[in-house]
């Protein structure tokens, strides 16, 4: 009997194939950085979409600007990274209309604006404009634009196709944005806003909409959804700082708990090496959850943790000296202007510890001395 290979046509070249635990237990070096957090992230063909005049264009731009920068949009203050050359394809505002919206803001040297002279060969040239100029991520804005200028959903649908294409190929990072149409039942799915242009969505890596005041995921393929319906990531339109007419963030807070274990699994996989996989199995949970639990430590995360870890650090310290004392034969009294137990001798003032803040609700054995006592 004759072995597949022995049917195998001589110019068709048959890769061994990989066991999927095997591929499972690869050790990715490399892992794709967030180019605007869970929403897109590098080598990805992302989608947005929202109703017109929701504010596409305007978080477009913001997230071009940001990366072009080395910024962190929703994290201003962590560490530059990588500054990128940026493609924006505006296919809806003039010079003149861009020109006056962004007159007060200076952007970096690195962001491009461009659009080819029809909308049918958007494909082909930006392709040409990647060749060329070695753009790092490509901005399209938008794809309504395309299907007025061709058949509708078929020809959007290649030209999604053909940018995922690119993606693969070049390991270029893009965004397209898209419009949909309002919802009256605002609980429904937001996708159904999109109505015939729904199946662009299979396409996408990742996809997100703005609704009302708030961004929400509806799918992606790298991760686990982090902005969802119940935990959306909620924005206002604001005159910035930087001249930006752009979205002003409001970023849940962390609890203490939940900061303590952000710190602890940024300072195992940044200082022990440790991968997200061991991180997983010491803290019983996935590997995209450890991750995704990294990639939210921020400085504000890292003060608020240092800061706890010293109060608590002070706390022992102040009782462990009082144990000390205790057990060499002395005795312990309260203060209470200080608010505090403080170390008691009979032939002099107390002296008094280092302690933490009035309020706290440790207190000595039994055997301490009584405050009233001579």
């Amino acid at each position: 009997m004759s072995s597949i290979a022995d049917n195998t046509p001589a110019e068709l070249i048959v890769a061994e194939p990989r066991r999927a635990r095997d591929t499972v237990r690869i050790k990715d070096k490399t892992q794709p950085e967030s180019l605007f957090d869970a929403f897109w992230l590098e080598g990805e063909l992302a989608m947005l979409f929202g109703e017109p005049g929701a504010g596409k264009s305007l978080l477009a731009v913001q997230i071009a600007d940001a990366l072009s920068r080395g910024q962190n949009l929703l994290q201003p203050e962590l560490p530059l990274k990588k500054r990128r050359k940026i493609l924006d394809i505006d296919l809806v505002l003039t010079e003149k209309q861009f020109r006056k919206r962004y007159s007060d803001h200076e952007f970096a040297s690195n962001v491009y604006r461009a659009a080819p002279q029809e909308a049918s060969e958007l494909l082909r040239w930006t392709e040409a404009m990647i060749s060329k100029y070695g753009f790092d991520a490509v901005i399209i804005d938008d794809l309504s634009m395309v299907s007025l200028a061709n058949d509708g959903t078929r020809e959007t649908l290649a030209l999604m196709h053909g940018l995922k294409r690119l993606t693969v190929e070049t390991g270029v990072s893009i965004l397209v944005l898209a419009d949909s149409a309002p919802l009256v039942h605002k609980k429904r799915p937001a996708e159904l806003g999109l109505r015939r242009s729904q199946v662009l969505c299979g396409v996408a890596d990742s996809v997100f909409a703005l609704h009302g005041d708030r961004i929400i995921q509806t799918r992606t393929r790298s991760e686990r959804l982090v902005w969802t319906k119940k935990n959306p990531l909620r924005f206002t339109i604001e005159d910035l700082s930087n001249g930006l007419l752009g979205m002003e963030f409001a970023l849940p807070e962390v609890s203490s708990d939940l900061g303590e274990d952000i710190v602890e699994i940024k300072e195992m996989h940044d200082e022990r090496k440790m991968t997200f996989r061991e991180i997983a199995d010491e803290f019983g949970i996935s590997r995209s959850y450890a991750q995704k639990l990294y990639s939210h430590w921020t400085p504000r995360i890292g003060r608020a943790v240092a800061e706890q870890r010293k109060k608590e650090a002070e706390e022992k310290a102040y009782w462990d000296e009082l144990d000390a004392w205790r057990a060499s034969g002395g005795k312990i009294t309260f203060d209470y202007e200080l608010g505090r137990w403080v170390k008691f001798r009979k032939d002099q003032q107390p002296e008094t510890l280092a302690a933490p803040e009035p309020g706290t609700d440790s207190s000595p054995e039994e055997t301490a001395e009584d405050p009233e006592a001579p």
